[in-house]
Order: C-alpha cells, then sequence, then structure tokens
C-alpha cells in the first residue's frame, strides 16, 4: 500500500513516503500546490 505522510508549516505542506523514513527527500509545497495535487490524484490519470 502507497501512503503519503504530511506535515504542515506556516504557508508550507512537506509530504513524504513513510516507507522511506529518513532517506525520503525534502518536499514542500504551498497550500495551494498541495490542494491541486489531492485534486488530481483524487481524479485519476486522464480525467
Amino acid at each position: 500500500m502507497n501512503r503519503v505522510e504530511s506535515a504542515t508549516g506556516p504557508g508550507t505542506v512537506y509530504p513524504r513516503d513513510s516507507k522511506l523514513g529518513d532517506a525520503c527527500p525534502v518536499l514542500a509545497f504551498s497550500p495551494t500546490e498541495w490542494a491541486a495535487f489531492l485534486s488530481r490524484t483524487k481524479s485519476g490519470p486522464g480525467r
């Protein structure tokens, strides 16, 4: 199962792949970017 954890900071969302633990690359998105990503992944490819 694929899972993504996320943490938030002031104006930033930090997602990570929980399977990778500390080896996971550091990613940072604005709340708007993160919402767009979630919307796209929920709708599926080509939708």
